[in-house]
């Protein structure tokens, strides 16, 4: 942190030193508006925020529109508004963050190298968007973009299995909103081939694994087949295999779900190996949840 915060020091140094008309000045401005999201992303100052922000929208001024970085500085704003709606809820920030994004797609030509990243970006926000107001234009968008992203990657590109979960994730809300079994199939098949492009030493494959297991318990609740249940209890064992040295919040929310998945198909089975195994799965859980935990408050009925 001591060199970081050297270096911003630096480049303020750099900023006030260079004047506006220089050619350099958009570069000055972009690499302290970088320096401030790394020092954000450690210290998650909503000063540091503020300043990555301020400092990237001097940037895109300083540059001109038909410069090859300025679409990339446009996304680069949007994704800073989306950070610091996270940490202070303001729609109007995400609104402002999918309108950058938006514009930034629309200045670079498809066939440039950044367009499939733009694309996933804009996406995601639009699902953030769906999520914060339930619109459903959002989530029809989210989900065409992201079919939009995997048309434009090989089958073989390494971030293949992150993109086939985000298309999952979006026909998985889009199911849970409109009871689509059609939405949540499709959503299960592309999880299956993100595991399958997921190595097993990768560090996303517990969440890959989870993100399946998930979607077959959710089609079990919908049409009650044993054989979706057995096979999210399969994934999700899986995905706590997987997370040894994980953030121990998103293990718990794995053994949250691994163990109502084990106490409803005990409903169906009457077995009390899964009702000892539901129960030491919750308990394990509820050791690792802090209080404001979202899954703590889950009830399990009887």
């Amino acid at each position: 942190m001591d060199d970081l915060n050297r270096a911003i020091v630096m480049i303020k140094e750099a900023v006030e030193s260079t004047p506006e008309s220089h050619p350099d000045c958009g570069i000055c401005f972009n690499t302290l508006g970088s320096a401030l999201r790394n020092k954000f992303e450690e210290t998650v100052s909503m000063d540091d925020i503020d300043g990555a922000i301020v400092a990237t929208q001097r940037a895109i001024e300083a540059t001109p529109q038909s410069h090859p970085d300025y679409p990339a500085r446009l996304s680069n704003l949007g994704s800073l508004l989306q950070r610091r709606y996270e940490r202070k809820g303001s729609l109007e920030d995400l609104d402002h963050a999918i309108s950058r994004k938006r514009l930034a797609l629309e200045l670079i030509p498809d066939d440039h190298p950044d367009h499939v990243v733009l694309l996933s970006n804009l996406a995601n926000t639009l699902q953030s968007r769906f999520e914060r107001v339930g619109s459903q234009d959002d989530l029809d968008l989210a989900i065409r973009t992201n079919e939009k992203v995997l048309d434009s990657i090989a089958d073989d590109h390494p971030d293949r299995a992150r993109r086939l979960t985000n298309l999952a994730s979006a026909l998985q809300s889009r199911s849970a909103r409109t009871g689509s079994l059609a939405d949540l199939d499709r959503a299960i098949r592309l999880n299956e081939e993100a595991v399958r492009a997921t190595p097993e030493n990768h560090p996303t494959r517990s969440s890959v694994l989870s993100n399946l297991g998930n979607a077959l318990h959710m089609r079990f609740a919908r049409i009650g087949s044993t054989e979706d249940v057995n096979s999210a209890i399969v994934y999700l064992d899986l995905a706590i295999k997987a997370t040894e040295g994980k953030n121990s919040h998103k293990v718990a929310a794995i053994l949250s779900n691994l163990g109502v998945a084990l106490h409803e198909r005990l409903r169906r089975t009457g077995s009390m190996i899964d009702l000892d195994r539901a129960m030491e799965t919750i308990e394990k859980a509820l050791e690792m949840m802090t209080d404001n935990h979202p899954h703590r408050e889950h009830r399990i009925d009887k």
